[in-house]
């Protein structure tokens, strides 16, 4: 599961990165997709741990 977990977190911080990139060109719903996205996958790594 651990190997897993790395996978997640990884995930995690491009859709991250996508939100802010989107955020910084005026497109908030790719921006909120994307953030919204980010928060499952760092859950989904905390309970997974």
């Amino acid at each position: 599961m651990k190997d897993e977990t790395g996978s997640w977190i990884d995930y995690a911080d491009e859709n991250l990165d996508v939100a802010v990139l989107a955020c910084d060109h005026g497109h908030l719903n790719a921006c909120l997709q994307n953030a919204q996205q980010a928060v499952e996958k760092y859950l989904k790594e905390r309970i997974h741990v």
